[in-house]
């Protein structure tokens, strides 16, 4: 685990950042080039997905029911809020020292994550229905039974059991983001929290069909690793730490209303 300090003065790491742009890279070709490789992922896809949402009920028993409730909208709050109070509790600690620094590095790593996911979203060739998008048939992932639509069974829910393009996973990108960062820079608790919320609320879009596991794996990991090699590896995160500090956090924490509520140790 590194301090904050090691963010802000971080230097070049060619190694890692070559290595981190290799894997990434490979990744996602590993899902992108028809042939051995894309049909490994396609059948894990369907695999996956074929468990998952068979276990739920067209009678729409309780099992049915939580599911249905896990996929609302609002419901996407939960490892938002969580993750949220993650950051909070890692940049309070000592007694908010380097709490200024810490908030710059959580605002950076989110400004990356979503300009990554803006560019992959482009980058990447063809739509990639989910598995419950008009009985998705897409490169042999074509379904041979009838999946369990949670929209259908629960329309007061309005649950999300579909998407026209699911690849890459948005949720799972910026979970990912966070369990890097803690793993870095935060002590093992945060780390295993904010590990455990990725795993868990990534299973919701799973069971109701909206992602495959590939948008999950694949998309969130080959981003997030990209992102790691140029944030982590070379002097970026330090730079920019730096600038979000001193331009936009060291102006707001001058207003009095929030020296009255954050007392904050430089």
């Amino acid at each position: 685990m590194m301090d904050i300090l090691s963010a802000k003065n971080s230097k070049w790491s060619p190694i890692s950042f070559i290595l981190t742009q290799i894997i990434g890279v490979a990744l996602f070709l590993s899902w992108n080039i028809e042939g051995m490789t894309r049909s490994f992922w396609d059948k894990l896809d369907l695999q996956v997905f074929t468990f998952l949402n068979g276990t739920l009920s067209n009678s729409g028993n309780l099992w049915t029911t939580i599911w249905a409730i896990a996929n609302n909208r609002l419901a996407d709050l939960i490892p938002g809020i969580i993750m949220i109070a993650i950051c909070y509790f890692y940049m309070s600690e000592n007694k908010n020292k380097y709490f200024k620094q810490k908030l710059s590095l959580c605002i950076v790593l989110l400004a990356f994550t979503v300009v990554s996911t803006w560019i992959c979203k482009r980058v990447c060739p063809d739509k990639n229905p989910s598995p419950c998008h008009s009985q998705n048939i897409d490169r042999g992932r074509d379904l041979d039974f009838e999946p369990v639509r949670l929209s259908k069974l629960y329309p007061k829910i309005k649950p999300k059991d579909r998407a026209l393009d699911s690849f890459p996973g948005d949720h799972s990108i910026i979970l990912f983001s966070l369990v890097v960062a803690m793993f870095l820079y935060g002590r093992r608790r945060y780390f295993i929290t904010s590990f455990a919320v990725c795993a868990i609320f990534a299973l919701p879009r799973l069971f109701s069909g909206a992602h495959w596991l590939s948008d999950i794996i694949v998309g969130g990991l080959f981003i997030i690793i990209l992102s790691s090699g140029w944030l982590y590896a070379t002097p970026l995160v330090g730079i920019l730490i730096n600038f979000v500090e001193k331009k936009i956090i060291s102006k707001i924490f001058k207003l009095k209303i929030i020296k009255k509520f954050i007392k904050i140790e430089d």
